[in-house]
């Protein structure tokens, strides 16, 4: 008998032990953020992220060490803002938008790629320029044939250069230029500058009827047709591949009687906002021979701040802002002040707020494809390229200064550019290395097909994520597959409502039992994947499971009964960590191990007593 019961307890202790790693070392770490990463939704508490080499290497709970250290508790930790579109101003004003949380800008140029490069090479230092090619200079809508083909053959060169996209003005009569022999994955950006605002939907509708594809259009500086900008939000809201930019976030200081009539009529009836009292008033000719500088924002009505800060087609851009005679804050206070009309410290769901991170990130994958410029960017996740700013919710704020000092907003603790730390409260690095303009991205990740297979189920190929050299299944698709309940809860998930992992830790349970996987879990491509290796651990108790050179056999065992099933409809068995179901399964364990070391004590005595 005490043999069986020593045996019982060794198995115990073996099961318990938690073998200590020393922490793992990377060039920069943030500790004890709080993740919000917009690709996949998730909001990860108290989470360190490790960077080495320009990218995300880690997202865990687990101890980590850095060369160097930021302290990130009680903060925020988002994804670099990608500012959809700029004018390279000095870099005084590039500092500024990096104090906004803007690591990467698009810009347009009408010269060759390498041209344009070797002639602003000294204007950049801060933030990632992505560049869009403008064809208005080369635009005749009376070309003859030859000089259609040569017009065809001088934007797709530009684009094999490393152009992102294309940006066009159009003047209201004009013929469509044909961009049918244009590859469709270019997305184009519209300026209705000459445009009167009743025009720009109309003109629209025929552009993209005479296109006939699926070609992203993005309408640049949209609040600048204060009329119809209502109607712009709407028309880009229902059209599928339609998307607008602007800047009704942005503060700006002004002086009534230093703008021309024409611009200040304009203005008329635009909401403001007096900074300094957080009065809202409305323009009125009485202003104009105002000679005090008035801080406002945007300069558009209430109404459509709102609608636009709901948009999931709206994005923030400080393009070609408009500027008094004195020192503005246009252009680089449009991202936190967005942030700032959308947080509400009251609210346990910032669901506004994010919405806001969102926009500012996925929506600008979605226009120059996920698989291309911004494969890396606009999400934090293992493999992505690290651009992270760390915000202080308890200062966001949309400060703009009433004097000829300019003022940033405030907010952002520190930005981190391609994995360096180039500005940290309120200090620039001078050792950073350079920005750089971004071509076709080389993605941290590739899929692969894989086909998996069980029993009495037909086959089904899969998309395994082989990223450095690892291949990964995703999680929630596997589940589906395995017709088995599947959950997440911030950076943990569950299988059958016993098993559960979590993000950056090789540690799982089984109920209340602690295993070890090979490889952990991770975020990437907005799903939480599991190394194909690690399976058998995981499902060990339930499947039986071969992994081929592309495939995956999975044979169920009896215990696969155990797991929570989904419901016909395909949703999960409302039923958490079923306690019952956990002590059954264990029970049956149990029972079996029990068996098993009683059955060999029994052979062991038979055999001294020579039976």
């Amino acid at each position: 008998m005490k043999k069986l019961l020593t045996i019982i307890l060794a198995f115990l202790l073996i099961n318990s032990i938690i073998i200590q790693a020393e922490p793992e070392n990377y060039d920069t770490v943030i500790l004890n953020g709080n993740i919000y990463d917009p690709l996949a939704g998730v909001y990860l508490k108290n989470y360190n992220i490790g960077i080495s080499s320009g990218k995300i290497k880690k997202i865990t709970r687990d101890e980590i060490n850095g060369s160097n250290v930021i302290d990130a508790k009680d903060k925020l930790v988002l994804p670099g803002f990608i500012d959809a579109l700029s004018d390279a101003k000095n870099e005084e004003y590039n500092q500024l938008r990096l104090k906004d949380g803007v690591t990467t800008t698009v810009i347009k140029s009408d010269l060759p790629f390498d041209k344009y490069i070797l002639q602003e090479e000294n204007q950049i230092s801060y933030i990632n320029r992505i560049l869009i090619y403008d064809f208005t200079p080369i635009f005749n809508p009376n070309a003859s044939k030859e000089e259609k083909e040569k017009f065809e053959s001088d934007i797709n060169e530009r684009l094999d250069e490393g152009y992102a996209g294309l940006y066009f003005q159009p003047s209201p009569n004009s013929k469509f230029p044909n961009l049918k022999n244009i590859p469709v994955n270019y997305p184009i950006y519209l300026d209705f500058f000459e445009f009167e605002d009743s025009k720009i939907i109309p003109w629209l509708d025929k552009f993209k009827n005479d296109q006939k594809n699926d070609r992203k259009i993005y309408i640049v500086n949209s609040n600048f047709h204060f009329s119809s900008m209502d109607n712009i939000i709407g028309y880009s809201n229902e059209e599928e591949n339609v998307f607008m930019g602007g800047y009704p976030f942005s503060y700006t200081n002004i002086v009534p009687s230093e703008i021309s009539d024409e611009k200040f009529n304009k203005l008329i009836n635009q909401i403001s906002i007096n900074q300094n009292e957080f009065n809202i008033f409305r323009l009125s000719a009485e202003n104009k021979n105002m000679t005090d500088t008035l801080s406002v924002i945007g300069l558009i009505d209430e109404k459509i701040i709102n609608k636009a800060l709901n948009s999931n087609s709206f994005v923030s851009e400080s393009f070609n802002h408009f500027d008094a005679s004195r020192p503005s804050t246009a252009g680089i206070n449009t991202f936190m002040g967005r942030l700032f009309l959308t947080f509400d410290k009251e609210l346990p769901e910032q669901k506004d707020f994010y919405n806001t991170v969102f926009s500012q990130s996925t929506i600008l994958r979605n226009i120059f494809g996920n698989r291309s410029f911004l494969q890396n960017k606009g999400c934090i996740e293992t493999g992505a390229d690290a651009d992270l700013i760390i915000v202080n919710t308890e200062n966001i704020s949309q400060f703009s200064s009433m004097t000829e000092e300019i003022h940033p907003s405030t907010g952002i603790d520190s930005v981190i550019r391609n994995g360096y730390i180039i500005y940290d409260q309120g200090n620039y690095s001078t050792i950073a290395p350079k920005a750089y303009y971004l071509k076709d991205e080389i993605p941290s990740f590739i899929d692969e097909s894989y086909t998996i297979s069980t029993k009495g189920k037909k086959k089904r190929k899969f998309e395994l994520l082989n990223y450095e050299g690892k291949h990964y299944v995703r999680a929630h698709e596997l589940a589906d597959y395995l017709n088995i309940k599947y959950e997440e809860n911030g950076g943990t998930f569950y299988f059958g409502g016993i098993i559960r992992l979590e993000i950056g830790n090789r540690d799982f349970t089984i109920g209340t039992n602690k295993l070890s996987l090979k490889n952990s879990p991770h975020l990437i491509d907005g799903s939480y994947v599991i190394d194909i290796n690690d399976l058998d651990d995981i499902f060990e108790s339930y499947y039986n499971i071969e992994i081929g050179d592309e495939t995956l056999n999975f044979s169920a065992d009896k215990m696969s009964k155990l797991l929570d099933k989904k419901e016909d409809n395909g949703s999960s068995i409302n039923v958490d960590l079923n306690p019952v179901s956990i002590f059954i399964s264990y029970l049956m364990a149990a029972g079996l191990i029990f068996l098993f070391v009683f059955l060999l004590n029994k052979k062991r005595t038979k055999t001294k007593k020579g039976e």
